[in-house]
């Protein structure tokens, strides 16, 4: 990708954030309050992260994700999960105690999206890398490994526990390059 393409996109998403008709905010209950943006819109992306915590406090924030997008156009919709996707510390070994939280914590994001046709990333977070200890790169590939036999696609991105850069093609027009920054301090 040329550098003229970097920097459209980036001041795409720096002119869009000023865009809307009304202010964003959230209600107390976690809903997506109804906002009115001009019919003009081709794409939308769908960001949520730090929802990998105690499941009843991210419920709500689920809920929400799923509630748009069944109501989106997959072809033009995408849902990245932004890491911290599982507390305190990544996907254990599944001889471990907290194996079995791992695995609710990481499964109701999942099923979050299961029926989802869009474009769908998990990105993993410092967390996911057992908070930059040892064995961090080995819970990432156990989380890419789960998450992606459960939802049968490859969905986590950049793959393997690299860093990237890697693009992900969203439109003819619009591309979204994914890092993983703490593969860095790792």
């Amino acid at each position: 990708m040329n550098k003229y393409k970097v920097l459209f996109f980036a001041l795409v998403i720096i002119l869009s954030a000023c865009n809307s008709e009304k202010v964003f905010y959230r209600n107390s209950d976690f809903e997506i309050e109804s906002i009115n943006i001009k019919d003009s819109v081709s794409y939308s992306v769908y960001l949520i992260g730090d929802v990998g915590g105690d499941t009843s406090k991210s419920k709500n924030a689920l809920n929400a994700l799923n509630t748009k997008l069944k109501s989106s156009n997959p072809n033009k919709t995408a849902a990245v999960f932004l890491g911290d996707n599982i507390y305190p510390e990544g996907l254990h070994k599944k001889d471990h105690e907290l194996r079995s939280q791992d695995e609710a914590r990481i499964d109701a994001q999942i099923n979050s999206v299961k029926d989802f046709k869009g474009e769908l990333l998990f990105i993993p977070g410092n967390h996911d890398w057992k908070k930059g200890k040892e064995e961090g790169l080995q819970f990432i590939k156990r989380q890419e490994d789960y998450i992606q036999k459960k939802l049968k696609r490859k969905v986590f991105k950049p793959s393997d526990g690299c860093s990237g850069p890697e693009e992900i093609e969203l439109s003819e027009n619009l591309s979204l390059i994914v890092i993983d920054t703490q593969w860095w301090l790792h």
